[in-house]
């Protein structure tokens, strides 16, 4: 049985996934859900015996996942086109021992024979890039519905971004990259489905389409609906083939089978939806926690009906920001108490709810919804108009990595008249600083809760560090960084490593073994002390005796000091450093700025193996990597604010051009050696639309020991040009 009280986990991210989760839920049969993005978790919702993990996870975190959840069985409902991820769960299962179970879709059916070419026809195709193909030599517009994950690999095989109109989620992850991709907006579909047959047409007639892109997703993913409205438009529809169709894996079940399988496991039977009732354990008549709490049944507080709340000047609807504190009751303030008491309905994440019943702070006649978020809560208000005045429960504090700001921000936005008021409450930080007695006033707090962040970055600078970890597994791997740190002379050995668990439960100083032996699950804060962090030099200037280099060139130290300081990076830059070599100005500037973003481009695989080297020996988690030659590889990174190039042989003109399309106020900054290079950069930069070029050149002499002597020796001269887009 694991954590969170489940014993089945579902990777879903379609339809039947989603169903067996409710099916589940409904039978009173807890399971943990797992979805890649948070507009899966919008879709999903959340409801008793149900609990919800976002985020994209590596086969090493599934495995960890389901060993350390102690999960009894794993049910595979992913999409049928998701296979590198199907794999990765199946290797999963085989290396904890797990139960594996494939909920796998049925698409197949007759294809029509191939029409000529104009009228309705089915063309099959085995890849996307194979789609592309067929599509290329279609006139006309052309309908692609198959989401924005493969919108870039088509708009490059198609060639013409103006033909192709996307129908795609409505999130801004999907928008990003329809603009990235040089979608017209006006030629955006954003929706959720499902379509119908009629819709479809609709849309086909009022864009003109030539032809329709699909997977043959089957009746579920609206597969027929297309299907049906390409023959009624008639036009051809070019479909990628499922590629479990093909595969060697025969153990596939059917949502019945699955339901089957899992009934042996769990001991519940679960029935359709529509009308039932929970599903019972072997003589268990109790209800099931799921349907006791449903949110939506009637409420009204103290008796008053909407007209009598009118009445009583209540007609303005009230939200209330309440901060839980870590979760004890003594830490709460009666400001927080006296509104959960006087709030018609009760809002907050599943485990907040939870421990607020157990504190007392929520009595068991109290209304409380497990949902958090905006637009959860708002289309819940317009369901009741009965309720007046609600609680929204945060844990900690509203202003420490909150949710607070963002819901109250889209509740002011609403058109109905609102009054919101923010409370604050103790946080973990302020617990934990008085637990350990130390100030937190010139303390950094960071938060590793679903974000990468730099900790030994700023753990170099900064003196205190008090960091939020996602439970037993941040604790842990902090405690690997740590002593990755220390073993590479990063940070100290007499670090102060402080520790809460559960506060205020426990509390108190730890060794760095004693941190990587802690074995308690729940909820953890830590602080770091770095006696050393007011040695730490603020100006660029590493030896370049500090790199690992063999025979591959990198910018010197006193070049690499000029290039950086004309870069003029910013706290949240976005680096990329071409031609990276070594990755001496991006372990430079990854030190400097630990909260940039750095991405480190290098085409050399003996370059890339030594630029990795220094990158791990220098604990740095904001530089990624990028083994391909520029401009090519840029495509899909995020637009640079500061670009660096220090070798890009005749892809110059072109890595420029394309830094400049992705930020037309991006700050560039080359070194070359030879004049012919410094030429044909000033020449480029009068062709595009950047302000007056400055030029710079530097001649190093350097002292070399001869004998008992000392000689000067010079370095080849270096030209730094520096410039930025005029935003044209």
């Amino acid at each position: 049985m694991s954590e969170y009280g489940t014993e089945i986990l579902i990777f879903a991210g379609t339809t039947e996934g989603r169903e067996l989760a409710e099916r589940l839920a409904d039978a009173g049969v807890r399971c943990t859900v797992s979805v890649a993005t948070e507009y899966g978790t919008q879709v999903l919702g959340t409801a008793n015996g149900r609990t919800v993990l976002q985020g994209r996870m590596t086969q090493e975190q599934m495995e960890f996942l389901i060993r350390e959840e102690s999960f009894t069985c794993v049910v595979d409902a992913t999409h049928p086109f998701a296979t590198e991820v199907s794999e990765q769960i199946r290797k999963a299962c085989e290396a904890t021992g797990v139960e594996y179970l494939r909920l796998a879709r049925d698409t197949e059916r007759d294809m029509a024979e191939d029409a000529p070419a104009g009228g309705f026809g089915i063309y099959e195709a085995a890849t996307m890039q194979e789609a592309a193909g067929i599509l290329r030599n279609i006139p006309g517009n052309l309908f692609l519905t198959t989401g924005s994950k493969d919108l870039p690999l088509l708009t490059q095989e198609i060639g013409d971004p103006e033909r192709l109109y996307v129908r795609v989620l409505p999130s801004v992850e999907s928008l990003k990259i329809c603009m990235e991709c040089g979608i017209p907006v006006n030629h955006f579909v954003a929706m959720q489905g499902p379509f119908t047959q009629e819709m479809n047409v609709a849309t086909l007639r009022q864009i003109e389409a030539g032809a329709v892109l699909t997977k043959e997703t089957g009746k579920v993913g609206g597969f027929d609906a297309k299907l049906a409205a390409a023959k009624e438009v008639g036009i051809p529809i070019v479909v990628v083939r499922n590629p479990e169709r093909e595969s060697k894996n025969t153990d596939r079940l059917t949502f019945d089978q699955t339901l089957e399988r899992l009934a042996k496991i769990t001991g519940v039977r679960t029935v359709a939806r529509e009308g039932q009732s929970a599903g019972k354990r072997a003589g268990d008549e109790a209800q099931s926690d799921a349907e006791a709490d449903l949110p939506g049944r009637e409420y009204v507080m103290a008796g008053l009906s909407e007209r009598e709340y009118v009445m009583a000047g209540l007609s303005e609807r009230e939200y209330v920001m309440a901060a839980a504190g870590p979760g004890d009751a003594g830490y709460l303030t009666d400001e927080v108490r006296t509104a959960v008491e006087r709030a018609d309905v009760v809002f907050g994440a599943q485990s907040i709810i939870e421990k607020a019943r157990k504190t007392g702070l929520l009595d068991s006649n109290k209304l409380c919804v497990p949902i958090y978020k905006a637009e959860q809560i708002l289309p819940y208000m317009e369901e009741h108009p009965q309720l007046r005045r609600a609680a929204v429960l945060f844990s900690g504090d509203t202003g420490l990595y909150s949710g607070a700001l963002q819901l109250r921000e889209a509740l002011e936005a609403e058109k109905e008249p609102v009054r919101v008021r923010c409370l604050p409450g103790i946080s973990s930080v302020t617990a934990l600083a008085a637990a350990l007695r130390v100030t937190w006033e010139d303390a950094v707090i960071l938060s590793t809760h679903g974000r990468e962040r730099n900790v030994v970055g700023h753990l170099r600078r900064e003196r205190k560090v008090f960091l939020l970890v996602a439970g037993l597994s941040g604790v842990h791997s902090t405690a690997n960084l740590l002593r990755e740190a220390v073993a590479n002379d990063i940070l100290p050995g007499s670090m102060r490593i402080g520790y809460g668990y559960n506060l205020p439960e426990e509390s108190g100083f730890v060794s760095l073994e004693q941190l990587e032996r802690m074995e308690k699950r729940g909820s953890y804060i830590l602080y770091l002390e770095n006696p050393a962090a007011d040695d730490c030099p603020m100006v660029p200037g590493m030896e370049d005796a500090e790199f690992e280099r063999a025979e591959v060139p990198m910018t010197k130290e006193e070049v690499r000091v000029l290039a950086l300081s004309r870069l003029r990076l910013t706290g949240k830059a976005v680096l990329y450093d071409i031609g990276a070599g070594t990755g001496s100005v991006s372990v430079e500037a990854a030190r400097l700025c630990p909260d940039c973003k750095i991405w480190a481009i290098e085409k050399k695989p003996e370059a890339v193996q030594l630029l990795r080297t220094n990158l791990s020996k220098y604990c740095l988690p904001n530089v990624t990597v990028i083994e391909a030659a520029a401009p090519e590889c840029m495509e899909d990174l995020p637009a640079p604010t500061h670009v660096f190039i220090g070798g890009s042989g005749s892809a110059m003109p072109e890595i420029l051009r394309t830094v400049l399309r992705k930020n037309p106020r991006v700050r560039i900054v080359l070194t070359c050696v030879t004049l012919e290079t410094l030429t044909q950069t000033l020449q480029v930069a009068k062709e595009l639309p950047v302000t007056e070029p400055q030029i710079r050149q530097i001649a190093v002499t350097r002292a070399q020991k001869a004998g008992s002597y000392h000689m000067m020796k010079a370095q080849n001269p270096i030209y730094i040009i520096d410039f930025e887009g005029n935003g044209a």
